[in-house]
């Protein structure tokens, strides 16, 4: 059976009508009694549900509740100035470095190879899909209850202080990017299942932080050498 539940997320206040397990374990850590009315309110309806177990063979009604449930916080997002990306987020004193790539190259992994190396100082804020806003003149990332395949994720922020497109390599090397290079990068790893006016706000927003924070294409292979490279040249040029 369904029922209210109540987050605080990315500073909002939200209301989840679900019964998804997942989410009720992966939404533990934000769950915040509020007073006064919601800022987001998200109900998935079955008939959603229906569709979306056809076209996912793999979901279960479980699963796809919580996935739709985090496509229409990430929909509703872009509202308040804040947009998904496709990404794994590690913080480290108060910096978010956000690594991106498609699925399957080792964002995750190497995350955490950070955690390895950093140990306690290194936090993942989310491994899939963090939330990035923009407020007061700057971009803070934001961990949620949607995550990836490892559902890593805590109810923490930081600045954004780098974005970095990852890629497999036999060696480690960094390089910043800028222009059409990043644009043509980064459009892939956002939400596009959305209306013509979100995506005209979120392409804003976007073309905001590729102009205010450092961008780089980044080579590396999946040992923890690459996490020390990666963070000494990050934590000296951003």
């Amino acid at each position: 059976m369904k029922r209210n539940y109540r987050y605080k997320i990315a500073d909002l206040n939200v209301l989840v009508t679900h019964s998804s397990e997942v989410l009720k374990r992966n939404g533990l850590k934000y769950e915040n009694d509020f007073d006064g009315a919601a800022d987001i309110e998200i109900k998935v309806s079955d008939s959603r549900i229906e569709k979306t177990l056809e076209i996912n063979r793999t979901f279960d009604r479980d699963y796809a509740e919580y996935f739709l449930s985090g496509m229409d916080f990430y929909q509703k997002l872009i509202s308040f100035e804040g947009f998904m990306l496709h990404s794994s987020c590690v913080a480290v004193d108060g910096k978010g470095y956000l690594f991106t790539a498609n699925s399957g190259t080792g964002k995750s992994t190497h995350v955490a190879l950070w955690k390895d190396y950093l140990g306690s100082r290194a936090t993942v804020l989310n491994d899939d899909k963090p939330a990035i806003m923009y407020k007061n003149g700057r971009f803070t990332v934001y961990g949620t209850p949607w995550s990836g395949k490892t559902d890593e994720s805590t109810n923490q922020c930081a600045n954004v202080s780098a974005v970095v497109f990852l890629e497999r390599g036999d060696t480690f090397s960094i390089e910043r990017i800028s222009g059409k290079d990043a644009v043509e990068r980064i459009m892939p790893q956002v939400l596009h299942c959305i209306s013509m006016q979100r995506a005209e706000v979120q392409f804003d927003l976007i073309d905001r932080l590729l102009k205010c924070v450092p961008v780089f294409v980044m080579k590396c292979t999946p040992k923890i050498d690459s996490a020390k490279c990666a963070w000494e040249y990050l934590n000296e040029n951003c």
